[in-house]
């Protein structure tokens, strides 16, 4: 079982892979698509699978983010199965127009400013 399962839109794959690697640093583990999916495997049964084994769901909010439908659809799937929401937004993201799927997602909205690498994204 993994303990997290980050949400992202494609765009925002190097700050995904940047989040990923410092929460690896502290021990956590986590599920990534572009090294745990198998290649040929239908992706959205093992996304699904992936977000049902996680405890945890950071979503990645960005622009992008809130109107991709594989990124609702992520949402959602962890809405139903109850997991732990932690959204992170991109610096200059605001939640304003944010759909009602993601209502759950961007009312705990918090920004990264903790680190000087994070501000550069």
């Amino acid at each position: 079982m993994n303990e997290i399962f980050i949400s992202y839109f494609r765009k925002d794959l190097e700050l995904a892979l940047f989040l990923k690697s410092q929460l690896e640093v502290y021990g956590f583990s986590l599920w990534q698509d572009l090294e745990d999916l198998p290649v040929g495997e239908p992706w959205r049964q093992q996304v699904q699978v992936a977000i049902q084994k996680s405890q945890n769901v950071i979503c990645l909010l960005s622009d992008d983010f809130v109107v991709s439908a594989n990124c609702q659809w992520e949402v959602q799937q962890a809405i139903a199965h109850n997991k732990r929401l932690f959204p992170v937004a991109k610096l200059g993201f605001s939640p304003d127009g944010v759909t009602s799927k993601l209502k759950p997602c961007a009312r705990k909205l918090f920004t990264l400013l903790t680190s000087s690498k994070m501000k550069a994204y």
